[in-house]
């Protein structure tokens, strides 16, 4: 049971690596009316949702435009 377990692992790991094939769960579309819907209940609600000053949280900023780049990227 235990050798069954960490095979599970294993494989588990495993499909997570490159293989050169790229897998989309979502279509652009479905990914665009997400993102919107995102926006939307961002705009309506700004309290809840906070923008950081981008001077004073320079490494954020940094990480998030690294992400982003990332994504423009693919």
């Amino acid at each position: 049971m235990k050798t069954l377990y960490l095979l599970g692992i294993i494989l588990f790991f495993l499909t997570g690596c490159k293989s050169g094939k790229s897998v989309n769960l979502f279509s652009i579309e479905d990914d665009k009316k997400l993102g919107a819907q995102v926006a939307s209940q961002i705009e309506s609600d700004t309290s809840g949702y906070i923008i950081l000053d981008s001077a004073k949280n320079a490494k954020v900023y940094q990480y998030i435009y690294g992400i982003r780049n990332e994504l423009l990227n693919s």
